[in-house]
């Protein structure tokens, strides 16, 4: 699977930034100390990477190549994909507003935002492991290695006109994977 190895590495990122989130969801509901400012943490880091960056390269990328070389586009599975990148950005969006409150949070909602951030933290691992142990095997094992290289060179194509912002995005996961390690 050497041609989508950005998209696993990417998944290992989106990964590590799902189980903070997790870890951050149980918080909010437990602590009324939670600042608005790290739920925009989140929400700023989830809208940089996995939709500035990963979403946009699935979308611009795979899907396209995916249609190129025979794949439905209307196919349940690839309309699942793009289901669950429109659910992420709406909670994502939720996370963004709930971020921008002036204060402190109330009960009511340090409870909203836990139940957003586990609503978004579930719809992201699903899409992880769905990508992860249906779609990828079966791009591999359908497309020729000829065309497996062209998906590898425009998949790091796109990584290299994104690095500058993937790395500001990369940081800001990696401080919070590490305050909200499990």
């Amino acid at each position: 699977m050497q041609a989508l190895a950005s998209l696993h590495q990417d998944h290992r990122i989106l990964l590590a930034l799902t189980d903070a989130l997790d870890a951050f969801a149980r918080v909010v509901a437990e602590r009324d100390d939670v600042s608005p400012g790290e739920v925009g943490a989140f929400a700023d880091a989830f809208r940089d990477f996995a939709d500035n960056m990963h979403y946009e390269k699935e979308e611009q990328v795979l899907l396209p190549f995916l249609v190129r070389h025979g794949f439905d586009y209307n196919r349940e599975l690839l309309q699942q994909v793009r289901s669950d990148h429109c659910q992420d950005r709406y909670l994502i969006d939720v996370l963004h507003h709930s971020a921008q409150r002036d204060g402190c949070f109330s009960r009511e909602d340090r409870r909203r935002v836990a139940s957003t951030a586990a609503a978004l933290a579930s719809v992201q691992r699903d899409l992880l492991m769905k990508q992860d142990i249906e779609l990828f095997p079966e791009v591999v094992s359908l497309i020729d290695g000829a065309a497996l290289s062209s998906l590898q060179a425009e998949l790091s194509l796109f990584d290299l006109h994104a690095s500058s912002r993937s790395a500001h995005a990369r940081k800001l996961i990696q401080g919070l994977s590490e305050r909200y390690s499990c």
